[in-house]
């Protein structure tokens, strides 16, 4: 039995009943999705055990920042339950087009491993969400979600693209075209066949080329590459190949186009999780700071999930991968 009795009274209109009936079951069948997702998906990456209750209120700072909702947008309340407890009350602005039904799906994700329910509850005659936090029976923080006009959710663009030196293997294939369709993929060849086998199952998603070759061999292997794409892109990625730009455009024809990799940051998993999520993190709060660059990222099969786990978390507060600006000879 829940302790708190206040938080799941009715406060529905009597002269709106069929209208509320309408728009609860619609809210129940969302709420059944969404115990289903969180079913499948199992724990996310955040497993620990509630220690205290700053806890939870750490999990879900961090989950209004990764949907981008502003700190001047949410205020904290407090009120009593029973004689010591004093419960929190979040009272959070979102903007119109706010998804609510997926901030619960991804904030029941973060707050299942600590043992923490979420159930949603629709306050009528507003008809605003209700979320309330419930652990051993008791309900220890309740959030409301508040949709206003006075602002929007901004996007923001990230310039990023995955990096491979070597032909992906059947796995990661399947999970880059899963679960992030169309990102760009820069390849590492050092031949026309390698760039045709290793690019072959990736039709779909922007292509580019960074040529491993001599200076002297990088013309005759950009002439090469116009027979995998009739538009060929390369990344230029060191003084060398910038010195000798010309020559390489000159012999890739005139549809090919170029990219300064220079000053890209290369990211990759081989130092462990926890270096790759640092980088991403910075590279993602350059891009929305409107800071100019580009990632390059080299994942593995293991590393590819640490990837989309990210990529899912920043997409909730408006990043939007794009490829770099692609200069003409």
């Amino acid at each position: 039995m829940i302790n708190d009795a206040d938080d799941f009274e009715d406060d529905g209109n009597p002269d709106d009943r069929q209208t509320s009936r309408k728009i609860l079951i619609g809210f129940l069948v969302g709420a059944c999705m969404v115990a289903g997702l969180l079913l499948l998906q199992g724990p996310g990456p955040d497993e620990t055990s509630l220690t205290s209750l700053g806890t939870i209120d750490s999990l879900l700072t961090r989950e209004l920042t990764y949907f981008n909702i502003p700190p001047n947008r949410i205020r904290i309340s407090s009120e009593m339950a029973g004689e010591v407890f004093e419960r929190k009350i979040y009272n959070i602005e979102v903007p119109a087009g706010f998804s609510k039904t997926y901030f619960h799906m991804e904030l029941a994700r973060r707050l299942m491993p600590v043992g923490i329910e979420l159930f949603g509850i629709i306050e009528f005659p507003d008809r605003l969400l209700r979320l309330v936090m419930i652990y051993d029976k008791t309900v220890i923080r309740t959030i409301r979600i508040n949709p206003t006009t006075s602002y929007e959710l901004p996007t923001y663009p990230a310039e990023l693209m995955l990096s491979f030196s070597s032909r992906p293997g059947s796995e990661l294939t399947a999970s880059i075209r899963r679960e992030i369709p169309g990102i760009p993929i820069a390849f590492r060849v050092s031949s026309a066949e390698d760039a045709v086998d290793w690019s072959s199952p990736f039709g779909s998603h922007p292509l580019f080329f960074w040529m491993d070759a001599p200076a002297d061999g990088l013309p005759s292997l950009a002439r090469s590459l116009r027979s995998v794409a009739p538009r060929p892109r390369f990344l230029l990625m060191d003084a060398s190949q910038m010195t000798n730009r010309e020559e390489i455009m000159q012999a890739a024809g005139r549809n090919a186009g170029w990219i300064d990799g220079r000053n890209a940051l290369l990211i990759s998993d081989k130092a462990g999780r926890m270096k790759m999520e640092q980088d991403l993190g910075r590279f993602f709060r350059d891009s929305r700071a409107g800071n100019t660059g580009f990632a390059l990222v080299d994942v593995s099969d293991e590393g590819i999930v640490w990837l989309i786990e990210n990529l899912h978390d920043y997409k909730k507060g408006g990043m939007i991968i794009t490829i770099p600006v692609v200069r003409l000879p």
